[in-house]
Order: C-alpha cells, then structure tokens, then sequence
C-alpha cells in the first residue's frame, strides 16, 4: 500500500507542478486536481477494477467539455494497470472474453489520452513532459503490479511453510500419543501376563502345599505338632488370601475402561454403526470398572438381540460425585417406561441384570423406549455406601 501512496503523491505532484509552470490556474485547473487527489483515495481503497474503469469513462466524457482535464488522466491510467498483479491478468486475458474486453477498453484509453496530448494546442515541449507524465504514470502502475504480484508469491509461500509447520507439530503431537498409548497398552497386558503367572504357577503350588498340610493336620497324632502345624497352615491361607487379592487388583487395573468398551463394541460393529464417548478424568475402581462394562455388555446384547435401528451411541461420563452410563440404540419401539420393580422380577428381556448390577451398588436405573429409540440410563455413585 505505501508503495501506491508514494507513486501517487509522485504523480500528483508532477503534474500539478506542471501546470503551474505552464498555465493560469483558474477553477478547472484546482478541480482536475482535486479531482485527482480523489480518484486516487478512492482507488487505493476499493481495489477494485470497475471503479477505474468508471472514472475513465466519466472524465473521456468530460474532457471533451475542457481539455484541461486531460491531466486527471495519467492517475487514471495508473489505477486501471494496477488495480490486478499482471500475472492474473495475464492469464486471465488468455482464458476469458470479460478480461479481453477489459485490457481493450485499457488500451483504447490510453491511446485516446496519446491522441488528446497530440492534439493540444499547446508548445510541443510541453506535449512531451505530458507524454513523459504518461509514461511514468504506466511505469508506476507496471511496478505497483510487479510488487503486488511479488508479495502474493511470498505470501504464499509463508502460508505455505506455516502450514507445513502445523501440520508437522500436529503429526508429531499424534506420534506421541500412539506412542503412549502403546506403551500403556503394553503395560496393561504385562501386568495381565504377570497376574496369570502368579495364579497359574504360584496360586496353583500354594494350593497343593494349603492341601497337604490339611492333611498332615488329619493324620498328624503328636500333640505337640498341632499347634505349629495348625500356625503353618494359617499362614499359607494368609499367603494365599494375599495372592489372590493381588491376582485380583492386578487383573483390575489390565483392564482400561475405554479399552474394555471398545471390546464390547466389537461384538456389534457389523451390524450396527457404534458411537463411543466418554469423558472420564480419573481411573475407576476395580467394582466400578466391572459393573459399568457389565451394564454396558447387558444392553449391547440386548441390542444385537432386539434392535431394529442402525446406530448405537454409549457415552460414559465421570462427574463430581457419581457414574453416569447411557446407552441408546435407533430402533422404532412403543412408547414406554420399564418399571424397575418389573425388571427386579425378572421380566424386561434380561435387562434384569441390569437394575441388579446397579442396585449392589446403590445406584439408579431408567429404561425408557419410544419411536425413536431405545435408552438405558444408569447412575452409579463413587463411593459405595451399601
């Protein structure tokens, strides 16, 4: 834009310095250059082509009226070969008719000014500082093009690289995900390799040492032996007690609730088309885990039985104070409520277990059903006051 300003300044000046030197300055003369100054403003705030063109054909009216308002014409000129870069107008002359009409009507301007100049009635030194005026004002106007031209070509390049740097951050933001996502999962299923370890070798050679002190309790006849028998033998329950609580919360924490979902989920992907969401901040506890992945494997098959929709939405939600867990499939049913002393008494296709589940743990069920769709909705509360 300073560009434009400078170039436009230069050619105002030029050639109100030129009619001072050359003519009276009289009220034509202050208008063609206020005129000037106008056109200019005007140009370089709208950008656009048609106001050029506009104030081309308004003063080639006009200065058939008073000549000497042939000197607006040079900022004219200038506005109408800078207004595009010339590589669009280039391209654009080759391919439409609109662009052609254009640079014709450009190029028929230019030589009605060349033949305005020639036939003043005026010194021919001063025809040729017009023409010179003329050809600095085309100048200009080939080099505002050139430099509008060149910025886009940066621009581009900027938006360009800025581009490729986001995208690369993004990449790189997703390589690290995977690659924790992969090294969680691989903990996941080595604490679960380890928790089988334990209960297949460990579990097992406790048992049978458990079974044959029992038996050497039986036959045992010294009275002196009972006692420290009977102390060995409470110490292997207590041993295995604590295996099988380790066993227990080792196989808990393999299994990921999201990861748990999805597994569920794929007994279903077939036929249905299957949402996941949810919002879950904080690892849930081992009864937590198993009850909601139990609901959610309840109503899934429930689906896969009954259903006659298209598409499955699950969302598992975390709040301050309790697990909300929904579960909605698309399949035109009846409108109703199920009643959850009904479902306590068996009835309600298997979603009995469901209400079960809930209740051990003090929380709520609603199993509603209308045209469009089918909904279970289950609270659970974080801490189990039961």
């Amino acid at each position: 834009m300073i560009h434009r300003i400078v170039d436009k300044i230069l050619l105002i000046l030029g050639i109100s310095l030129f009619m001072f030197a050359n003519v009276d300055i009289g009220a034509i003369e202050i208008i063609s250059i206020l005129s000037m100054v106008i056109i200019a403003v005007i140009c370089d705030l709208r950008r656009e082509e048609s106001v050029a063109i506009m104030a081309a054909g308004l003063f080639f009216v006009l200065s058939f009226m008073s000549t000497s308002l042939i000197v607006v014409f040079p900022i004219i000129v200038y506005c109408l070969f800078s207004t595009y870069d010339i590589e669009e107008i280039i391209s654009r002359f080759a391919v439409t008719r609109r662009e052609m009409l254009l640079l014709t009507i450009k190029g028929v301007f230019v030589v009605f000014v060349i033949y305005k100049l020639s036939n003043l009635n005026v010194d021919m030194n001063v025809k040729w500082v017009g023409y010179l005026i003329l050809v600095l004002a085309i100048s200009f106007a080939i080099k505002s093009a050139f430099i509008n031209e060149t910025k886009s070509l940066y621009k581009g390049k900027y938006d360009d690289a800025r581009l490729e740097v986001l995208m690369a951050k993004r990449q790189n933001q997703q390589a690290m995900q995977k690659n924790q996502d992969e090294v969680y999962l691989a903990t996941l299923k080595e604490r679960n390799r380890i928790a089988r370890e334990i209960h297949d070798n460990v579990g097992h050679m406790l048992t049978r040492v458990i079974v044959q002190m029992q038996a050497l309790q039986i036959i045992n006849k010294d009275p002196n032996l009972k006692e420290p028998l009977s102390s060995v033998g409470d110490t292997l329950n207590l041993a295995m007690t604590s295996i099988r609580k380790s066993v227990h919360e080792l196989r808990d924490d393999s299994i990921d609730l999201s990861i748990g979902i999805n597994e569920i989920t794929k007994t279903i992907s077939d036929k249905f088309e299957v949402t996941v969401n949810t919002a879950i901040d904080s690892p849930a506890s081992g009864i937590i885990k198993n009850t909601i992945l139990a609901i959610i494997k309840e109503s899934v098959t429930n689906i896969a039985k009954y259903s006659s929709g298209k598409n499955v939405r699950i969302e598992v939600v975390e709040n301050i104070t309790f697990w909300r867990i929904r579960v909605f499939d698309d399949g035109r049913n009846k409108d109703f409520e199920y009643n959850a002393l009904s479902l306590e008494n068996g009835s309600g296709m298997g979603l009995s277990n469901i209400v079960a589940r809930a209740n051990n743990l003090n929380g709520r069920v609603n199993i509603s059903s209308d045209a469009k769709g089918f909904t279970v909705l289950v609270t659970l509360p974080k801490e189990n006051k039961s």
